[in-house]
């Protein structure tokens, strides 16, 4: 499993650095949360990426896992927890969630 690959092997890591941005996200799914971390993927980037390749590597690998996760936000309607449906009786717009959920508390009481 951990053994390099052989010579005639199909090497797995486009597969890896094209889905685990996408998973990343996809477990995450808070839009705040996506923000901050692409924010300091772009400080690493810009920052650290200047003296080591490593770190402008790690930096891109979370600024790409920063934006899926706010597009799979966005898409779920989850922008820190349900802070805005609680507070504000703003709602954002929802793809694939019922409205009712996030409109009627009567369970939590």
């Amino acid at each position: 499993m951990y053994a390099p690959l052989k010579y005639n092997a199909i090497d797995p890591t486009i597969l890896v650095a094209l889905s685990f941005p996408f998973f990343f996200g996809f477990c995450l799914t808070d839009g705040f949360y996506g923000i901050i971390d692409a924010l300091i993927g772009y400080i690493i980037f810009r920052g650290l990426g200047k003296r080591s390749e490593t770190m402008k590597s790690f930096g891109l690998i979370l600024i790409a896992c920063g934006i899926w996760t706010l597009v799979l936000a966005l898409i779920s309607n989850g922008f820190v927890g349900d802070f805005y449906g609680r507070i504000f009786p703003l709602l954002l717009p929802d793809f694939f969630c019922c409205r009712s959920c996030f409109t009627n508390y009567n369970w939590l009481v």
